[in-house]
């Protein structure tokens, strides 16, 4: 995940337990990896300032649950809530061993390109989006179907 999603703690209450899966595709032309991901045990993903992660991160779980604690709040994540990580933000993700996930990873730049040609200008500040997704109802529902 580090060379998906770039510099990141990764703390493992049973180590032993551990099973990680990934199974996904890359879209290098729109730098995005898609993909379901598992750790079959509880896991806590820990992001610092100073080793931002290169990628936003969109997870949402098919099973399970996981929590995300920003400076701003404490998230709960669920089939019907998903998460947006922010690269620039401090945070903890703790993902439960049941927690089987949908996640879209896209980097940095290729969302400021993205921004810049929508507003035909710069941007300089960095973009931070709100971490909570509703996944049960409107159109950020319809990404979750392609589970």
């Amino acid at each position: 995940m580090a060379a998906i999603c770039g510099p990141h703690l990764l703390k493992v209450g049973a180590p032993n337990r551990l099973q990680f899966q990934h199974s996904g595709n890359v879209l290098k032309s729109m730098s995005t990896t898609m993909g379901i991901i598992e750790y079959g045990t509880d896991v806590t993903i820990g992001i610092r300032n100073e080793t931002p992660l290169n990628c936003y991160s969109l997870s949402l779980p098919v099973t399970g649950e996981q929590e995300l604690v920003t400076p701003s709040g404490r998230l709960v994540s669920d089939p019907d809530t998903g998460v947006i990580v922010s690269p620039e933000d401090t945070q903890e993700l703790t993902i439960a061993g049941n927690c089987r996930k949908l996640q879209v990873a896209i980097t940095r730049a290729a969302m400021r390109q993205v921004l810049q040609e929508l507003l035909q200008r710069p941007v300089e500040q960095a973009l931070i989006f709100d971490p909570g997704m509703d996944a049960a109802s409107g159109r950020q529902a319809a990404w979750s179907g392609t589970c």
